[in-house]
């Protein structure tokens, strides 16, 4: 009753890799996060370990998230398909990525688990059943290394304890459980890379080949690189086997719904539409990439001027800038009358100076607020300080200088500055409306525009103006109007599909703004 036994192993921690670009393990590299072996008990006579031995530690986290590619070069010496390792050799050698459990202790004589030496082959238990992708044959033939009873490696050696493979070994620790592997991107068949064994067919979540056992349908035989599989590997079908990378060249930004309210009724009268406008995207749920913003070069298109341009005056006559060099004051008169009504509509606008002898010369200086003066057609803008004086780009220029009162239903900033749209990337607005739920009056996500729409196949339209009439399809009879609406953004850093994917340089376009502009028929 005074044998005694030994120390468990540790458990193995958790490593988190974020990377903006790739990630690449080389074929010399590795890492790990493996369980700490158990030691064998007390011995008498040599090694005979008389005192139980200890379990193994569990394996770690490993979490890899590129916004690029994961690419792992080497793969394991003597790996064979799904672990059915080189039976010649006595342990398995290990993986590029691993996180299995350790080995428990050995037992009686010895066997059944880590010695003096370290660890033996791994047990059945080193690797779940379910994140394998294997036939099931029979009994004896169901996790690896395969319970043979034949000259494949077996799960356990042949021990004298019970004469048969797969143990048990009395006084033998049990092994760690298996750590937990997740390998994150945005695109697992493209920039999942294994070139050691892939073949460059890079094909994601296959199927065994039944008519062909040992052999598998479109897939990668991920244990040749990762010990256990990754999470997802063989069926992804869960929800939580479908890993978002922290970082993408894609990513999506949707609005709540934005009820419309009833100031469309009219007293006396029927529901009336609510008119949309919006401009500067492409407008063409046919095309590729619809609602995607329209850009020369890398700088977004404009749209038209509300007012001008018109060359700036020195003597009080329309327009002019202020002595501040703050105020641009323009003719009002042909200004839409709904901005007349409401000056605030105007701010985030812009005031736009052109060089007349060289029109690439321009500067914008954003609107902080607006004035309209009825009896003298005046409007009055008057531009952020932080912008810079107005008044000293006439100056530099030193001629002719024509300004401009610009329309932005977006606003578009790369690296602080804006209107800047690299090429290379691209950035879509979509739209979607919906109406009232009969019975509990939220938002329905049944009766959308999408969801009734043949054109667009059940997805958001680039064209807003098409919620401006009566649907093709009615979501539900005696349709009156869209109760609410909602806009999509979507991004993709690598439009180009540059090889190399979004590396930490790469430009980062985003929205400082964006409005819907509708009116109340």
């Amino acid at each position: 009753g005074d044998e005694r036994g030994a120390g468990g192993g540790g458990g193995a921690g958790g490593l988190r890799i974020l990377a903006i670009g790739s990630i690449v393990i080389t074929p010399t590299g590795r890492i790990s996060a493996d369980g700490g072996h158990g030691g064998g008990g007390e011995n008498t006579v040599e090694f005979n370990r008389v005192g139980g031995g200890s379990g193994g530690g569990s394996g770690g986290h490993i979490i890899l998230a590129s916004g690029s590619f994961i690419e792992m070069q080497g793969d394991a010496q003597g790996s064979g398909f799904w672990y059915r390792d080189n039976g010649s050799v006595m342990t398995h050698f290990p993986r590029p990525l691993s996180a299995v459990g350790g080995q428990g202790g050995a037992g009686h004589n010895n066997d059944g688990g880590a010695r003096e030496s370290g660890p033996t082959t791994w047990r059945c238990d080193a690797i779940p059943q379910e994140r394998v992708q294997l036939p099931d044959v029979d009994d004896d033939n169901q996790v690896p290394p395969f319970r043979n009873f034949g000259n494949d490696p077996n799960c356990f050696e042949m021990h004298p304890d019970l004469n048969r493979p797969g143990g048990p070994v009395f006084g033998a620790g049990g092994d760690g459980s298996p750590g937990i592997i997740q390998l994150h991107v945005d695109d697992p068949v493209t920039n999942l890379r294994f070139p050691s064994i892939d073949g460059g067919v890079r094909v994601w979540g296959g199927t065994p080949d039944a008519g062909n056992p040992g052999q598998v349908i479109n897939n990668i035989d991920a244990s040749r690189v990762t010990a256990p599989p990754p999470l997802g590997w063989t069926e992804p079908t869960l929800p939580t086997d479908n890993f978002l990378p922290f970082f993408s060249r894609f990513s999506v930004a949707q609005s709540d719904w934005i009820p419309l309210g009833l100031a469309r009724v009219v007293d006396g009268a029927a529901d009336g539409q609510v008119s949309f406008r919006f401009g500067g995207t492409l407008v063409n749920d046919g095309a590729q990439n619809p609602g995607r913003l329209l850009r020369t070069l890398d700088m977004v298109d404009m749209l038209p001027p509300l007012v001008g341009p018109a060359t700036l005056n020195t003597d009080g006559t329309l327009p002019f800038l202020g002595e501040e060099g703050f105020t641009a004051v323009f003719d009002g008169s042909g200004l839409d009358d709904i901005y007349k009504a409401n000056t605030s509509l105007l701010n985030l606008f812009s005031v736009e100076l052109t060089n007349s002898v060289d029109p690439t010369n321009s500067l914008r200086f954003q609107i902080a607020s607006a004035e309209y003066d009825a009896a003298t057609d005046r409007l009055t803008c008057t531009t952020f300080t932080v912008d810079g004086n107005m008044q000293a780009f006439v100056s530099v220029v030193g001629g002719d200088v024509t300004a401009a009162l610009l329309r932005h239903d977006f606003r578009v900033v790369t690296a602080g500055t804006r209107d800047i749209y690299p090429v290379g990337t691209r950035i879509q607005i979509l739209f979607d409306a919906t109406v009232a739920d009969p019975v509990t009056g939220l938002p329905s996500e049944t009766l959308t525009f999408s969801a009734t729409n043949p054109t667009t196949l059940g997805a958001p339209t680039s064209d807003i103006t098409l919620f401006n009439g009566p649907p093709a399809n009615p979501p539900i009879p005696d349709f009156e109007g869209w109760d609410f609406v909602r806009f999509r953004v979507q991004f993709d850093l690598n439009s180009s599909n540059n090889p190399n994917g979004v590396t930490l340089g790469a430009p980062r376009p985003g929205l400082d703004f964006i409005r819907l502009p509708f009116q109340f028929q």
